[in-house]
């Protein structure tokens, strides 16, 4: 279960520092620090709610669990659990059709005059 990323470290690491430096404690990964059912309600809980920032996920954390997540655990963990962001995109709420083509009708008269 290793990301690409991961994956290219380790390469590098093994290249340029060999054998030995891959099994050293500091590359036994780390512990989930939310366990298989908070995991559960977390996903289930992002599911239910759009959220536009980690900043609201990790405070929803620590006020659920307990428990305090950088943005870039948050962002590792995010990942795991299938999740992606995706930029929001501006669009014009409750348009009215009849003044845009209004407008669209004027704007094409002042183009031609």
């Amino acid at each position: 279960m290793l990301d690409d990323d991961t994956a290219i470290n380790y390469r590098g690491q093994y290249i340029n520092l060999g054998t030995e430096s891959l099994l050293n404690e500091s590359n036994n990964g780390t512990v989930a620090r939310l366990n298989t059912d908070e995991l559960k309600k977390l996903a289930h809980h992002l599911e239910e709610n759009t959220r536009i920032s980690t900043k609201v996920i990790i405070v929803w954390i620590k006020d659920c669990f307990e428990l305090a997540y950088s943005k870039n655990g948050i962002n590792s963990l995010l990942k795991i659990l299938g999740f992606i962001y995706k930029k929001p995109v501006l669009t014009t709420c409750k348009a009215n059709v009849k003044k845009q083509e209004e407008f669209i009708a004027e704007y094409k008269e002042k183009l031609i005059s």
